[in-house]
């Protein structure tokens, strides 16, 4: 039998948006389209990101043929196609499972999972374990330098988390702040030009990475038990799982179910290691061989609790309050021993720099719109990796390897655009929450360097330097017949402006200010979670600025640009 279970935190992270659904959701999927605005709207799941370079092809072939010649990423990792020519469902789902693209028609909506893009990738975690949720380093969980990461950084004494900048200058050539961290360089980013390496040569390694869990195995065998299950059919398309490395990056998107590799969790031979799993109030922690039958096993004990609710609750959020979910019951009847525990603290932590959500931040309320995009973590938060921040655009260097990481400007692939993420040498590319792209598998860092100049100059985000870094926006006119404007080409005209406007005020682009989305109306649709600079469209060409909860004044849409850089760094201070 399980221990009993401690008492519970009095405000759980995920609970008290309880609400009656009438209805079953409406997401589109890849067999479900969405007639939008500019045409029929596909969303296809890619569990953790992940896609090989033929499935990657095939997605592009897919936008060519049928669709606006575009892949947009969500902020789950996944893809939508949008511009679908009708009556094209048929052959799409065809190119879809010739891919491997489709493994189950039936399943295909529930298939949502984030995980942590760099796993196994830049040596992260450490000598006792996986790293974990009191802390980054890995060893015994302890930030050295005051903290949040002590003063300017996360590191501390022994630069286990580690990052500066070698040369002082950004891709743009403007001179930037020194560097950050210690003196062993566990896991260390630099940049030349601009551009961050990220490092990680810790030797310890378990499983998929040096130091960390492959957290890719656990997706796949999570995605398989999803597609077996014939009671996870009856999730709603918004439900996500988020599988964690330790690092508490995906871990801060909110997700229904969360698996977090736990601080020291070595146990006693492979697959004996130690995993947290979250669901609402409820923490447990079980082996990391158990752990994807553990998330589904809580989806599981969610749905029963939907259903003896009434409430037709499509995520643990929405659960009235006090309903309770029997998720130790559904562990033991999956076979799965576990130990009750508090969550640890870095739940839904928010990215360094950027604090705490403040009211209006929030994520996006899942509304009736069905085309609304996913609810998550909007653009990449400018401010360094951390909780709910992921990876930064450059190199990234590991025990085993070089990867690139690049971001897409306003989170939308050109075909030619996304070719150029081919050849992958590993046979993958990630997709991830922050509508970025990891590329790993490159033997040395010359090749890496090389891969990520030809996609700089193919429109990529390589460096914290680009005006797009940071910068998100929904999909605006003419694909939303809600939205008050064209809001990408707003901010395509806007942002040359916006970086002159932030060389006059001294707020360059970087990795100190808030992130800055844009929104077509009040639903702002795919907004971040955290902190960020509110940008929402009000008719007639104009903008409302929000920063952090407080309306910014705008003297006149000639001085947008102004307004959004100084808010975007004076909101930090």
């Amino acid at each position: 039998m399980l221990a009993a279970m401690p008492p519970p935190p009095t405000t759980p992270p995920d609970q008290g948006e309880s609400r009656i659904r009438a209805r079953g959701d409406a997401c589109p999927g890849a067999l479900r389209l969405h007639p939008a605005a500019d045409g029929g709207l596909a969303r296809l799941r890619l569990p953790a990101g992940l896609l090989t370079g033929r499935q990657l092809r095939a997605l592009s072939v897919a936008a060519e043929r049928l669709g606006d010649g575009s892949l947009s990423i969500t902020s789950r990792g996944n893809v939508e196609l949008r511009g679908l020519a009708d009556g094209c469902g048929p052959a799409l789902a065809e190119l879809l499972r010739e891919a491997g693209l489709l493994p189950s028609d039936t399943h295909e909506r529930v298939r949502n999972i984030v995980a942590s893009p760099l796993a196994g990738l830049d040596g992260y975690g450490g000598p006792d374990g996986y790293g974990g949720p009191d802390g980054y380093d890995g060893r015994d969980g302890r930030r050295e330098g005051g903290g949040r990461g002590g003063q300017g950084g996360y590191g501390g004494r022994d630069g286990r988390d580690r990052r500066d900048r070698r040369d002082g200058r950004d891709e743009n050539g403007r001179a930037e702040s020194g560097g950050r961290g210690g003196r062993d360089g566990r896991y260390e980013q630099r940049g030349r030009d601009g551009r961050y390496e990220q490092r990680g040569r810790d030797e310890n390694r378990e499983q998929g990475g040096r130091g960390g869990p492959d957290v890719r195995s656990w997706a796949r065998e999570l995605d398989a038990l999803l597609c077996a299950s014939e009671r996870a059919a009856g999730l709603s398309g918004r439900f996500l799982f988020a599988l964690d490395d330790g690092r508490c990056d995906v871990a801060g998107l909110g997700a229904d179910v969360t698996l977090l590799a736990a601080r020291g969790g070595r146990g006693d031979g492979p697959g004996d290691e130690r995993v947290e799993l979250r669901i609402g109030r409820h923490a447990f922690r079980v082996r990391a061989a158990d752990a994807a039958r553990a998330a589904l096993a809580a989806a599981e004990a969610f749905l029963a609790a939907a259903d003896e609710a009434g409430t037709g609750a499509w995520r643990v959020r929405e659960l009235p309050e006090g309903q309770d979910i029997a998720v130790g019951a559904e562990l033991e009847r999956a076979g799965v021993a576990a130990t009750p525990r508090h969550p640890a603290p870095c739940a839904d932590a928010p990215a360094p720099g950027t604090g705490p959500s403040t009211p209006g931040t929030g994520p996006s309320t899942p509304g009736t719109d069905p085309s609304a995009p996913e609810p998550g973590s909007g653009p990449a938060p400018p401010g360094p990796a951390g909780p709910g921040a992921g990876p930064l655009p450059g190199i990234v260097e590991g025990p085993d390897g070089w990867a690139v990481s690049v971001l897409a400007p306003l989170g939308r692939l050109t075909v030619a655009q996304s070719r150029e993420l081919l050849p992958a040498p590993a046979d993958e590319v990630r997709l991830t929450p922050w509508r970025g792209s990891v590329v790993p598998g490159f033997a040395d860092r010359g090749a890496a360097r090389a891969r990520l100049d030809a996609l700089r100059r193919a429109g990529f985000v390589t460096g914290t330097g680009s005006p797009w870094y940071g910068v998100g926006a929904c999909t605006g006119r003419p694909g939303c017949a809600r939205s008050l404007a064209d809001v990408r080409a707003d901010v395509r005209a806007d942002i040359g402006e916006y970086l002159r406007a932030g060389a006059r005020a001294g707020t360059a682009p970087g990795p100190g200010g808030l992130p800055v989305y844009w929104s077509g109306c009040e639903r702002r649709c795919g907004r971040p979670q955290h902190d960020h600079v509110d940008v929402v469209a009000t008719g007639d060409g104009a903008y409302r600025v929000t920063a952090r909860g407080t309306a910014v004044p705008v003297p006149s849409r000639a001085e947008l640009g102004d307004t959004i850089a100084t808010a975007r760094t004076s909101a930090t201070k």
